[in-house]
């Protein structure tokens, strides 16, 4: 294995894989067995991510600078491509929970999200400039949590492509080095927390919960004006963290 390998357990069964271009290597942790595989590969730079399918034996990676493929590994690890851009531009995707969506990263530093059953993309910027460094999927809400170089998270709505709410972290104005290969920030089990790895600290943030609704609704329900409202739930989401949400995007995670 590789000190830059990309490793990864799958949902499903007791493997833990270890990617690195070329090669593909799968430990069974029951069994005590291990493989390594050639797989197809043309790329010249490291690979920051490789994603599990949530149900299938699916292995997601980039098989090339314009080219997202997936291996089987239950089917003598056979490759087939999944989404490929005319641009030499693609860094690592990865697999959303409702097991449609994919999000792809671009070594530009912009990202989009791709249907596979539509065969479209949309592209997701808050701004032109946004570098993204990194990216994970709540375990259960439709929101991605996205990690900018300049240190701000952004919560994307994937399935209406709007933001949710974003959060900046103070980062001392220090940029995060991109492409990068590790994985800097992912969601608790439970998806009530965010652990964030920034260029000179660690941090582990409250996740906006959804029960907000309930409270929206109730206060609506008693006539309180809209503006009221308003004021009373950003109240309650800035407790611990200084977020800017979208309520109205907000109240359908």
């Amino acid at each position: 294995m590789n000190a830059h390998s990309s490793i990864i357990f799958s949902p499903k069964d007791p493997i833990v894989f270890a990617y690195f271009p070329g090669k593909l290597t799968s430990y069974n942790y029951v069994t005590k067995s291990l493989k390594t595989c050639d797989v197809t590969s043309n790329i010249t730079f490291l690979t920051t991510q490789v994603s599990c399918h949530p149900i299938e034996n699916r292995l997601l990676y980039a098989s090339s600078i314009n080219t997202l493929s997936c291996i089987q590994y239950n089917n003598n690890y056979r490759t087939d491509p999944v989404y490929t851009t005319k641009e030499d531009c693609i860094v690592f995707g990865t697999y959303s929970p409702d097991k449609n969506s994919i999000f792809i990263n671009h070594y530009c530093g912009g990202c989009c999200m791709y249907d596979q059953s539509t065969k479209l993309y949309s592209t997701l910027l808050k701004n032109l400039c946004d570098n993204t460094v990194a990216v994970d999927f709540h375990p259960y809400r439709p929101i991605l949590a996205m990690l900018i170089d300049t240190g701000e998270v952004q919560y994307w709505n994937y399935k209406t492509k709007e933001i949710v709410a974003h959060i900046h972290t103070n980062n001392n104005n220090a940029l995060i080095t991109y492409p990068n290969v590790t994985q800097r920030l992912t969601f608790s089990p439970n998806g009530e927390k965010l652990a964030i790895a920034l260029t000179d600290k660690c941090l582990v943030l409250n996740v906006l919960q959804s029960n907000l609704v309930i409270i929206y609704w109730l206060f609506k329900h008693y006539k309180i004006p809209r503006e009221l409202i308003k004021h009373i739930l950003q109240k309650y989401i800035l407790t611990s963290e200084s977020y800017n949400p979208n309520l109205a995007e907000f109240m359908g995670t």
